[in-house]
C-alpha cells in the first residue's frame, strides 16, 4: 500500500511538471511574432521577386518593381505598410497561418515557395476566391495648342497602373524654347463618349529640362475610378498650363516665347518669336543683333518702332525693357524704324552698354542695356 502511494505521488508530480512546462512554452509562443523575412513573389509569379526584412515589430519591404515601403505588425497576423502617395499609400497585409501568403488590402498578394512547414500543421484554409481584375482603360490622348507651347508633348497616355485598381498618367515631351526649363505644369481632363468630363487633375513636373532633350515617360498615378466610370471614358485632353524657366521667369498660355527648335527637336537657324495665338512671327532675333545678346525683337508701327518681345532673363529684361515700349532713341540717335535700330546696333561695339530712351504709356524712361554675355565673371572669393 505504501509503495503504491509512493508511485502514485511520483506520477502526479511528473504530470504536474509537464503541465507547468507546457504552460510556460505556450506563454512564450504567444508573446512572439512570426518570422516573415526573406524572398516573396508578387501574386505567386516566380519572375516577380519581392523581399521583406524584419527587425522586432518593424519591417522593410521591396516590391517586384523595386519600390520600397516601411511597416509594422498590428498583431501577429496583420501588417500595416506605407508605400507613399504615388504607390498606393497605406496598405494592410493579412498573414496566413502557414506563413506562406500575405494578402494585401489592394487586392494583390505575395507568396513564398513551399518547403518544410515553418509551424505545426494547422487547419487547412479554404481556397481564396480569384482577385477581381480592374476595368481596363481605353483612352485616346489629345494635347491642346501643342505646336504653340515652349514644351512640346510628343506622347501622352492614360492606362491602368502597375498596382491593381490604380491608373498611370504618362507624358513624354521636349523643350523647344531657347532656355532651360525647371518646371512644367500639366492639366488633364478625362471625358466620356458624349464629351462630358469624368475626371480632371494636374501635377507639376520638376527637373532640369534642357532643349531639345527628350523627356520620356514622366508619370504620375492615382486610385482608379469606379468600374462604371472607367467603362464610360474614351479620351483625355492634356494641356501645358505653365512653364517655369531656370532663371525664374515663366510662360503661360497666351504669352509669346523665343523658339529655338522645331517640334521635332531640330535647331532653327535663328530663334523665332512664337505667339500662341498667331503662330510664329516672321521676325527673328537676327533683326536686333546677330548674336541676340540683347534679347529684344522690335517691330514697326505707324507711330514708330516698338518693342515686340523681350526674352525672359535677357539683358533687356534685366534692364527693365517691356513689350509695348516705344523706342524714342538709342544713344544720341532718334529712331523711327527697325532699320534705324539695326543700323545703330551694327556700328555699336559688341559688349558695350546701349542707352535707350523709351516711351511707356506717355512716360519717358531711360535704360541702359548691357549684353549679359559680355559681363565679366564674378571674382573668386
Amino acid at each position: 500500500m505504501k509503495a503504491f502511494s509512493l508511485n502514485a505521488a511520483r506520477a502526479l508530480a511528473i504530470c504536474a511538471s509537464l503541465v507547468v512546462v507546457f504552460a510556460l512554452r505556450t506563454e512564450v509562443r504567444a508573446g512572439t511574432l512570426p518570422d516573415i523575412s526573406g524572398r516573396w513573389y508578387a501574386n505567386g509569379n516566380p519572375g516577380a521577386s519581392c523581399r521583406i526584412s524584419q527587425s522586432g515589430t518593424s519591417v522593410s519591404l521591396t516590391n517586384e518593381r523595386g519600390v520600397t515601403a516601411t511597416g509594422s505588425f498590428v498583431n501577429p497576423s496583420t501588417l500595416s505598410t506605407d508605400w507613399g502617395f504615388m504607390n498606393g499609400g497605406r496598405i494592410t497585409g493579412t498573414i496566413s497561418s502557414d506563413l506562406r501568403r500575405i494578402t494585401w488590402s489592394n487586392g494583390t498578394y505575395w507568396a513564398r515557395a513551399s518547403t518544410a512547414p515553418l509551424t505545426p500543421a494547422a487547419t487547412p484554409t479554404p481556397t481564396p476566391k480569384p482577385t477581381p481584375s480592374p476595368e481596363p482603360l481605353r483612352v485616346s490622348a489629345h494635347v491642346t495648342n501643342n505646336d504653340s507651347n515652349p514644351i512640346y508633348v510628343y506622347r501622352a497616355s492614360l492606362s491602368n497602373g502597375y498596382q491593381a485598381f490604380t491608373y498611370s498618367q504618362c507624358v513624354s515631351f521636349r523643350n523647344v524654347s531657347t532656355q532651360v526649363v525647371a518646371a512644367v505644369e500639366f492639366a488633364v481632363v478625362v471625358t466620356n463618349r458624349n464629351g462630358g468630363s469624368e475626371a480632371n487633375y494636374g501635377w507639376v513636373d520638376k527637373g532640369t529640362f534642357t532643349p531639345p532633350i527628350n523627356i520620356d515617360n514622366h508619370c504620375v498615378g492615382g486610385r482608379l475610378w469606379a468600374p462604371h466610370v472607367v467603362r464610360r471614358v474614351t479620351a483625355e485632353n492634356v494641356r501645358v498650363t505653365q512653364v517655369t524657366f531656370a532663371d525664374g521667369s515663366s510662360w503661360k498660355p497666351g504669352m509669346s516665347f523665343l523658339r529655338g527648335y522645331t517640334t521635332a527637336g531640330v535647331r532653327l537657324e535663328q530663334p523665332t518669336v512664337q505667339s500662341s495665338e498667331n503662330g510664329s512671327s516672321a521676325e527673328t532675333a537676327a533683326n536686333v543683333q546677330p548674336d541676340n545678346s540683347l534679347g529684344i525683337v522690335f517691330e514697326n508701327r505707324a507711330s514708330g518702332v516698338y518693342v515686340k518681345f523681350v526674352a525672359p532673363g535677357s539683358a533687356a529684361a534685366v534692364a527693365g525693357v517691356l513689350p509695348g515700349d516705344r523706342v524714342v532713341s538709342i544713344g544720341a540717335n532718334n529712331v523711327s524704324s527697325v532699320s534705324d535700330v539695326r543700323a545703330i546696333l551694327d556700328v555699336t561695339p559688341k559688349g558695350s552698354a546701349i542707352p535707350m530712351s523709351l516711351d511707356r504709356s506717355g512716360q519717358r524712361l531711360d535704360v541702359s542695356v548691357k549684353p549679359l554675355n559680355s559681363q565679366p565673371s564674378p571674382a573668386a572669393p
